[in-house]
Parts: C-alpha cells; structure tokens; sequence
C-alpha cells in the first residue's frame, strides 16, 4: 500500500492487484456502471481504488485529479486469471472441488439464489459463489453448507485480494463450460444412457466363426445391457435443472465481458 495525500486528506492506495479487495473491485464496477461518460467513470475507478468520495472528486481542479492515474498504474495490467482451486484466508485453508460434479445438490440450489439475487451479475455474487464453493477440511473429508453461516463467510470473503477470488471465479467459470459439456448426464440421463448401450450393444453382436461359448456370453452381456437400457430411468431420481447451467454459463460470460469493458476505461 502507498499513503498520498489528497485535499490535505491522506489515502492508502494499493500498488498491486493482491492489495485490492472483492469488495473494493465490486464497488469500482458497480459505480462505473451508474456514470454514463468516461470522465466519470475514470471517477468511479480513482474513488473505488482510493477511497476518495466521487463528490470530492468532483469539486476538485481537474489539475489535482488527473495526476492521481499515476498512483495506480497497476491497473493498466490484466487483473490475474490463473485459476485458483484452494487458498489460505485469515489463518483457514479452503478448497474448492476440482468439477462441479463433486458438489452437493444443495449448492446447486444455493448458487441459483446467489446468482438469482445478483440478477445473475456473477461478479456482485462472487462472495457467496466461494463462501458456497470453498470449504475447510474435516475429520470427515470437507465441510457442507450445513457446517457453516455461508452468509457471514461471504462477507468475510469481501476481503479476499481481488487476484484469489478472481481466480476462484475463473477456476468456476471453467468449471462451468466443462459441466455443461456433460450436463446431458444430468438433463437427459436416460437418453444418454440409452445412447451408450446402443453402442455397446453394437459391439456385442456375434460374429462368424466364435465358438458356443463365446456366443453364451456375448448372449448374457447383450441381456445385462439391455436390462440397464430399459430400467435407467430407475436410477435417476434427481438432476440438476439445465436452467441452472444455462444461467450459470450466462452470467460467467457476461462477468468476462464485464471485466474487458471495464478495463477500456483505465
């Protein structure tokens, strides 16, 4: 951080990503959308980084205000997009499932009213998306929902450097696009199965030549198959609606979207 002193008033102003808050991030874009030129959506992005109320900035000589850009020139590079898929915050490691396969139904459910919330601004909704999605390590394996106020959490998550939850909300993006590359597995179970057993029936066909005793067990692995085929609706008792991925997958592209707009007017 770096003191300056501004109408005889003194500011910590981050020199890097990594001092950058969620919350301080939230708040530049969120103002930037509320200011309609881009002499006062430059306002929005000193007053965010630098604490320095809008109405003071706008009073004050453009003489004063201009030389401020020079205290932020981190800005002027991308903020960082490794993905992050386990941090360390106020003493706690987390860490965040690796596809979101391996999450529980109820986080589903949890993240659509996160993001429902947010009118799907994924960005606005980031502190609950990780206090849901990052969890500690227990006796037992990894915590739940259950375990933990995720409200409180995410508010303590405003405060994660802008480059981890940055991360994390990449890390979940990616989760995102691969989930709903296989979310047939989850909108049409069944179809999807039946498509697999028709192909393995396929390769089960007798062929000239094979012995009675090839041919009896070719006989018995086309019956199991076709049994699966038939009684797969059985075993899916409940999915993950596609609207949650197609919502999902929306509001992470217009989150990046967001972030490229953002950066024209730095």
């Amino acid at each position: 951080m770096k003191t300056i002193e501004f109408n005889n008033e003194k500011y910590e102003v981050p020199q890097s990503w990594d001092e950058v808050s969620l919350e301080q991030q939230i708040k530049v874009s969120t103002d930037a959308e509320h200011f309609t030129t881009d002499t006062t959506k430059r306002i929005a992005i000193i007053s965010g980084y630098m604490g320095i109320k809008p109405e003071v900035l706008r009073h004050a000589h453009i003489q004063k205000v201009a030389p401020l850009f020079k205290h932020l020139k981190f800005i002027a590079t991308p903020i960082p997009e490794k993905p992050v898929a386990e941090f360390s915050f106020e003493g706690n490691d987390y860490f965040v499932a690796q596809n979101l396969v391996e999450q529980e139904f109820q986080d589903f459910v949890s993240l659509e009213n996160a993001l429902q919330g947010t009118q799907g601004d994924l960005l606005r909704a980031l502190p609950l998306v990780i206090a849901i999605l990052a969890k500690r390590r227990t006796e037992d394996g990894f915590e739940t929902i259950d375990d933990y106020d995720v409200e409180a959490r995410a508010q303590a998550f405003k405060k994660l450097p802008i480059s981890i939850a940055n991360g994390i909300g990449v890390f979940f993006y990616t989760s995102v696009s691969t989930f709903t590359e296989i979310s047939p597995l989850f909108s049409q179970p069944t179809k999807l199965v039946e498509t697999k057993a028709n192909s393995v029936l396929n390769t089960l066909k007798p062929q000239a030549g094979q012995g009675l005793l090839m041919r009896w067990l070719l006989g018995v692995s086309r019956n199991y198959v076709s049994f699966i085929k038939k009684n797969a609706s059985k075993y899916f008792t409940s999915t993950a609606p596609k609207s949650y991925m197609r919502r999902w997958k929306i509001a992470c592209k217009n989150w990046r979207l967001r972030k490229r707009k953002d950066r024209t007017f730095i």
